[in-house]
């Protein structure tokens, strides 16, 4: 089964997703702590450290406008 890395914040909408209350078909959710999240955005964006990684609107827009290849969910 692949592994999925994923950074998100301890938010209600995305905790069930963390904890393998919802799983994801063929795919092995790996939850990754950063504390604070924020300090998941750069490392996102200049290594595509992650499979997914929550990112302010903003950090996504101006990444993509310099031509980093990211998917907006």
């Amino acid at each position: 089964m692949e592994k999925l890395s994923v950074v998100l914040g301890d938010y209600a909408h995305g905790r069930a997703l963390l904890n393998g209350d919802v799983e994801i078909p063929g795919r092995a959710v790996e939850p990754v702590e950063v504390t604070p999240v924020i300090g998941a955005y750069r490392r996102m964006i200049r290594d595509l450290e992650f499979d997914v990684c929550e990112l302010a609107p903003t950090s996504y827009l101006m990444a993509r406008q310099a031509g980093v290849p990211l998917t907006a969910m």
